[in-house]
């Protein structure tokens, strides 16, 4: 009786597995017949606001310009989103001009790559659900090559099986060493729990899921035909991870300075304005920006004009949304409100807006060639183990060392020639356009 039984379902899980086999083989081959003459952007979240989504829509106009016989398509989760709708949005959040507007591939299955429905492992989770989401984008459409501009990296062998050449350009590596030796030195941060860190046993059950996952994101990532990174501190470590060094370009981040440029440099003020220009996600620290302003204010000498600190960023989803409130929340209850503004989702042109009408801006996160243009105040900090270098000296963040800043009393690039920084951010951005467009022409020419 129990043979039988045993029998039975067996039976039943290989009936299963051949029928899933089946299916899937099904869809691929038809994928792989069916592909259509355009590059598909991978980019689930079209309306985050940040970096990312700068470098997909100058990425889309880099092929519209290069290569108008290929279509652009956006694989995104957002509904409401339309190819008209796209391109307006291209234009006014980031001044970029699409020749054409791109289609569009609505996903319907994005919460699967949503941090909520990982309480815990998220990390793993949301790469598994990667893979899931994409299985969705190419077997609604499937392009000749397949652009990943958001860090999915387990999806490239999702798109390789579909016969797509990978090409992605990766901001920050899903998981780094720095993280790892975070979880060893059992440092309490966004990412890694206090009550993890404080034992011993969960740092060292974390220390091997981090070095599985490592191992994993190595392997998928090997999977891509051209990784473009948007800087050496990732180029490292992504070589490192990937082990496909001679696929690796450095692409510095597009940078439009063409605005910021017509402004001057000496503009007169009575009160001192910083800005800090950052989405509105855990790693960039706005809660203590937030402290060491309020330090500032109460070190403030009696004669003295009364700052203002404005935050400029976007929300992604509802959780940016809620960290934005607990953040104004924060501003009350350390008696700085009236002191502090909050600007969400604004458009490119009131960002360059904010540069000309304050003189002292501050941005928190990296060191970027718009702030250089204008010669504002720069204040640059290490942030997600980053290594921010001003020629031989590294840079460390502390509260103290933005009330300090706020106070004027801290150089923020101590030691650093700024007019010889300026020169060589202006030639990267200059070489960007000319790098995209070799490495996409180098992937366009590429024969099977």
């Amino acid at each position: 009786m129990e043979n039988t039984l045993l029998l039975v379902i067996f039976s039943l899980l290989t009936s299963l597995l051949t029928f899933i086999l089946t299916i899937t083989s099904r869809e691929i081959i038809n994928g792989r017949r069916t592909r259509q003459r355009a590059v598909g952007f991978f980019h689930p979240y079209t309306n985050d606001g940040g970096g990312g989504e700068r470098v997909l829509w100058c990425a889309v106009k880099a092929i519209q310009e290069e290569s108008p016989d290929l279509d652009c398509v956006i694989y995104t989760g957002d509904h409401d989103s339309s190819s008209e709708s796209l391109m307006s949005r291209a234009l006014d959040r980031f001044g970029v001009q699409l020749l054409t507007p791109p289609k569009v591939v609505h996903l319907y299955k994005r919460k699967w790559i949503e941090e909520t429905s990982y309480p815990r492992f998220t990390m793993i989770g949301q790469s598994f659900g990667s893979v899931y989401l994409s299985w969705e984008a190419l077997c609604k459409f499937t392009p000749l090559y397949y652009f990943d501009t958001s860090g999915y990296a387990f999806t490239y062998p999702v798109a390789r099986l579909f016969g797509c050449k990978v090409i992605c350009y990766t901001h920050y590596p899903t998981i780094s060493l720095d993280m790892i030796s975070r979880v060893r030195d059992r440092s309490s941060m966004y990412n890694n729990d206090a009550s993890i860190a404080r034992s011993g046993w969960l740092s060292w059950c974390k220390i091997i899921y981090y070095t599985l996952f490592s191992w994993m994101y190595g392997f998928v990532g090997s999977c891509a035909h051209l990784a473009m990174v948007n800087s050496s501190w990732t180029q490292s470590h992504i070589e490192k991870l990937w082990r496909i060094p001679s696929r690796i370009k450095r692409v510095y981040p597009p940078c439009d300075t063409s605005g910021l440029q017509v402004l001057p440099l000496e503009r007169p003020a009575t009160t001192p304005i910083f800005i800090s220009v950052a989405q509105f996600r855990p790693e960039k620290a706005h809660p203590l920006q937030l402290e060491a302003f309020s330090l500032a204010i109460r070190r403030l000498d009696a004669d003295m004009p009364r700052p203002i600190l404005q935050f400029v960023g976007s929300c992604r989803n509802k959780f940016d949304e809620d960290r934005l409130q607990k953040l104004q929340d924060k501003a009350v209850e350390l008696n700085v409100d009236g002191d502090v503004q909050f600007y969400k989702n604004v458009m490119y042109r009131l960002v360059q807006a904010f540069y000309n009408l304050d003189p002292y801006c501050s941005h928190f996160l990296l060191l970027k060639a718009e702030e250089l243009d204008i010669c504002v105040h720069m204040c640059v900090y290490v942030y997600v183990g980053k290594r921010v270098r001003a020629h031989t000296q590294h840079l460390t963040v502390s509260v103290l060392y933005f009330c300090n800043f706020f106070l004027k009393k801290e150089k923020p690039l101590e030691g650093c020639d700024v007019e010889h920084t300026f020169h060589l951010w202006k030639k990267m951005i200059n070489l960007f356009w000319f790098s995209l467009l070799i490495n996409l022409i180098f992937i366009l020419l590429a024969h099977w």
